[in-house]
């Protein structure tokens, strides 16, 4: 390796460790990047022992971006909480308050904007002594959306002392206002019924009228139960509300209940009231028939339109030039080899989008909320993927005349029929341009 790829090596390494360390803010009860601030924010300090106390990690958003809940939608990561607590300090999950829906084209999310307080209960044991204080750490990671994503994460702590008795002042204004933007348990019965793409939920409640109601929303637990962006129809028969909704990616399973959130806006004698309820919608009579109702040809022709849409877009377009250059220099050889090595390439396409599809389908099955774009959410593999295009870069680049070994492309097409290499043509070229395609 020359001194010079050894110095532009270095230099990306440190750069990209600047990119990757920009995001991770040290340890206190605040921290702040440059679209969210965030903050622990203690129900009170002091705690006695065999108590719980509330601690809410409070997120400030800047106009127009936007944070998500625990199922995001179409895309997006929900916030997460690390606890590093003292030995016999338990906490509980994330309490969510009511989400919003953010449409961006056919995207819809679900989140936070402007200002959210997510709660968690912190148990204290009964065996903490008085006077003792107890360090309570946190690494809460998010991801900040507007029409780019940003994933972000910070360390913070605050401490709690153990006294003799509960404090028992008022609860910190956050804390109160969070607790009222918690969804309620429904008072009423629930019920669904999927068929035919579809899934009708009924909430038995006379009480709640469509003419009274504003803004009505179900916001499903478990990500793809329903289609996220599809009109959410409302009707009335007298007896409570029916929502006509539209299956989404991961059908609800035979015997499984359809839990989430209904959310709406009323008009009260003190004005509109957003109000939130927990439903638990049991089965009613299920329906296998999930057929896509285009049918299978016209979903084939789609897929092939989108495919030849995307070899347009710059993460790929840039490969098809490559490899177009590669079929150029073929001339020169025989057309069986020229033929046999674009059925190679070909193949080596299809098999590994055939691979890609089916781990993300095993993943989806298996409960995992995952999409194709996902991955550059990671600082990590934004990493790799930098140092694997810096180093095809350098592969494609000319040689000097002191490096007498030819470089990738010069290589790949000079590589005889059937030999090991160029089996490896089969699998590699596919293999780099998926990690860092997002189509």
């Amino acid at each position: 390796m020359t001194t010079r790829v050894r110095t532009l090596l270095n230099q990306a390494l440190f750069c990209c460790a600047l990119l990757f360390s920009a995001n991770l803010l040290a340890a206190a009860d605040h921290a702040k990047t440059e679209q969210v601030a965030v903050r622990l924010i203690p129900n009170t300090t002091s705690v006695s022992a065999g108590s719980e106390v509330l601690i809410g990690l409070e997120q400030t958003i800047i106009p127009h971006w936007h944070t998500y809940w625990q199922n995001p939608g179409d895309s997006g990561v929900a916030t997460q909480i690390e606890w590093q607590l003292p030995q016999g300090v338990t906490a509980g999950p994330i309490q969510w308050p009511l989400p919003s829906r953010f449409k961006l084209g056919t995207i819809t999310n679900y989140g936070y904007s402007d200002k959210v307080t997510l709660l968690s209960t912190i148990s204290i044991p009964k065996t903490a002594k008085v006077g003792s204080q107890l360090p309570i750490r946190a690494k809460a990671s998010w991801l900040v959306c507007e029409e780019v994503c940003i994933p972000q994460q910070a360390e913070l702590a605050l401490t709690l002392t153990v006294s003799a008795a509960n404090n028992n002042s008022a609860p910190h204004p956050s804390i109160s206002q969070a607790l009222a933007q918690l969804p309620q348990p429904s008072p009423w019965s629930a019920a669904f019924n999927q068929a035919d793409g579809k899934v009708q939920l009924s909430i038995a409640s006379p009480e709640l009228q469509t003419h009274k109601l504003k803004d009505v929303w179900f916001y499903p637990h478990t990500w793809g139960h329903i289609d996220h962006g599809a009109a959410q129809d409302i009707q009335s028969d007298g007896k409570g509300l029916i929502l006509n909704l539209k299956v989404g990616e991961s059908p609800i399973k035979a015997d499984a209940t359809l839990s989430g959130v209904l959310v709406f806006t009323e008009q009260t004698p003190d004005g509109p009231a957003t109000r939130g309820f927990t439903l638990q919608a049991q089965p009613g009579i299920q329906s296998t028939n999930n057929t896509d109702p285009i049918g299978l040809f016209a979903s084939m022709l789609f897929a092939l339109l989108g495919g030849l849409i995307l070899n347009l877009m710059p993460c790929v377009f840039p490969v098809l030039s490559i490899k177009a250059l590669s079929l150029v220099r073929h001339g020169a050889h025989a057309s069986r080899e020229t033929r046999l090595h674009g059925l190679a390439y070909t193949v080596g396409i299809l098999a590994s989008f055939l691979l890609l599809a089916a781990i993300l389908l095993v993943l989806r099955n298996g409960g995992a909320q995952i999409g194709w774009g996902y991955q550059f959410q990671s600082p990590t593999f934004v990493l790799i993927t930098a140092y694997l295009m810096f180093a095809i870069g350098l592969s494609l680049s000319p040689n000097s005349a002191k490096d007498s070994q030819p470089n990738l492309a010069t290589a790949a097409v000079s590589s005889p029929a059937c030999s090991p290499r160029w089996l490896l043509r089969l699998v590699l070229p596919p293999l780099w341009v998926l990690p860092s395609a997002t189509p």
